[in-house]
């Protein structure tokens, strides 16, 4: 049985996201394991843990209340192994100073994690469509980002889900702007469009 590890703080963001869990898990039979992280632990934890994830609609996946102390990265990364389980958790969605001072634990699993991590926007709706119909992959074509669609496929997506494939070219450097080079676009393009095609045949 697959199962999803969703980081709960009581926050909305963790309850948004928690709708994006529990619509996911409906979809792939996973079960929920709702982890909290905090210095320590109380009894009526367990209980908020499970009412974070409302009522819901039938088939309702199984859902398993953790509570665990440590640094929060850490430890929804470690969980997250220990389970052998793809991450569901929401971002505040913090910039500039905000979010240079707080950092965020979304980032921090993000980068650690060696289990896929799905993040939900607070700018998302508020009601998950799953299976997802629609995907934007945004890719450098690296092992990972190859890797990022290969785990997308099984969190939630629908078989013949129209699959967009992006990949951005950095803008040149100010300075050298003002420098002539011989760049072929078009050649770039057809060279990128071919890669694609070899990886999706």
């Amino acid at each position: 049985m697959d199962t999803i590890v969703c980081p709960i703080d009581f926050s909305e963001a963790s309850r948004h996201a928690a709708t994006y869990a529990l619509a996911i898990a409906r979809y792939t039979r996973a079960r929920s394991i709702a982890l909290h992280v905090c210095e320590s632990a109380a009894a009526t934890i367990h209980e908020r843990l499970r009412n974070q994830f409302g009522t819901g609609q039938a088939p309702r996946p199984e859902i398993i209340a953790e509570v665990s102390g440590g640094e929060p990265a850490a430890v929804i990364a470690e969980r997250a192994h220990a389970h052998d389980a793809k991450v569901v958790l929401g971002t505040r969605g913090d910039s500039g100073l905000r979010h240079l001072v707080l950092g965020s634990v979304t980032e921090q699993v993000v980068r650690t994690s060696p289990m896929p991590v799905f993040s939900a926007s607070p700018h998302a709706p508020s009601q998950a469509n799953v299976p997802f119909e629609r995907v934007l992959f945004a890719t450098d074509f690296s092992a990972s980002s190859l890797a990022a669609l290969s785990a997308a496929l099984r969190i939630g997506v629908h078989p013949a889900a129209d699959i967009t494939v992006l990949h951005v070219i950095d803008e040149a450097d100010e300075n050298a702007l003002f420098v002539s080079h011989v760049y072929d676009v078009r050649h770039h393009t057809e060279a990128l469009e071919t890669s694609v095609r070899e990886i999706f045949p």
